[in-house]
């Protein structure tokens, strides 16, 4: 059930070329290249209610990894009739470019990252015209997971109430006014996070976070699922590694959130916690909302919870659908 969180405590068809170029995704049965259509995909009549203007879902991904993960979730709700698309990331997924070292084999840990130069202003920038390009009269729900968070704060804060319907947290960055992501990064350490124990090299040096998915130490293998899969079925794991990409540019958390009340504090917006979460913990998770809620308190983050790990679009793809299909319902 969602609720109002207090202070203690159809197929996907694109609205024109312009998205495609902006490598958003159509899921449907599987993911294909940027600007696939998932046009065979039937769209499904929803069994929950009637539908007067049915919202489309904009699907933001974290660190490392690329529109592909929100797979499972995302043919659920198209399966439901709804729309959904999903960015790739400057720098990320189809858009990645990767470490010489990493591709023969042998990573680097030091060595600069051909993707060190991409800037918060990129991905909001990709994400708040694609949204401008696929919006017609339906609502809009923008939903971010783990560091994909910074984004949607920058997405509504650009765009506002009269472009964006609803604002969704998965177990996000929802980083405070005057704040960083490197702030919540060092937050999420002080709660327990185990990301740190993944990463590699020098940040200074290669400017991204860096780890190292084609890894063969069994020891390294099992801190990252333990650190962002402890739920996710063992036979997924070997695919989901093999679709990670090692760099996530760092550049985009040295940036202070300049999110206002009248503009992104104006928005409804719903957090979804996650309980076993050991890479953002809940505890790190509830101080964002109580902090959310302090800035906009006419305005409280709604919230619902998963008993799930920091990854629940690969452990309970029916249970996130469920509770992002309800927000829907709050939202027309």
């Amino acid at each position: 059930m969602i609720r109002n969180h207090k202070s203690d405590g159809g197929a996907s068809v694109f609205a024109s070329a312009k998205i495609a170029r902006r490598s958003f995704l159509g899921l449907s049965g599987a993911v294909g290249a940027a600007g696939a259509l998932a046009a065979s995909v039937p769209a499904a009549p929803a069994k929950a209610r009637e539908w007067k203007r049915r919202p489309t879902f904009v699907l933001i991904h974290g660190s490392w990894h690329g529109a592909w993960c929100f797979q499972l979730t995302a043919s659920l709700l198209i399966n439901e009739g709804f729309r959904v698309v999903a960015l790739d990331r400057p720098g990320s997924g189809l858009n990645a470019q990767f470490p010489s070292s990493y591709l023969a084999g042998n990573l680097n840990p030091n060595e600069v990252s051909p993707v060190a130069g991409v800037t918060l202003d990129d991905y909001a920038t990709a994400a708040v015209e694609s949204i401008i390009a696929l919006r017609g009269d339906e609502p809009v729900i923008v939903v971010g997971h783990s560091l994909g968070g910074i984004v949607v704060n920058e997405v509504g804060e650009r765009l506002g109430p009269e472009g964006v319907d609803h604002l969704v947290y998965l177990t996000a960055f929802m980083t405070p006014a005057g704040k960083t992501g490197n702030d919540i990064i060092n937050m999420d350490a002080q709660f327990g996070s185990l990301t740190r124990t993944v990463l590699l090299g020098s940040i200074a040096v290669t400017g991204v976070a860096r780890i190292n998915p084609n890894s063969t130490d069994p020891a390294y293998q099992a801190r990252a699922v333990n650190t962002f899969y402890n739920d996710v079925p063992a036979e997924m794991i070997p695919a989901i590694f093999n679709l990670l990409t090692p760099d996530e540019p760092a550049a985009p958390c040295s940036v202070v959130t300049n999110i206002t009340p009248h503009r992104w504090g104006a928005i409804p917006r719903t957090f979804i916690r996650c309980t076993l979460d050991h890479a953002i913990p809940v505890g790190a998770q509830d101080a964002l909302i109580r902090a959310a809620d302090a800035f906009t308190p006419g305005n409280l983050t709604r919230t619902t919870t998963l008993q799930s790990s920091h990854s629940p679009f690969f452990s309970m793809p029916e249970q996130l659908a469920s509770v992002l299909i309800q927000i829907a319902e709050s939202t027309v």
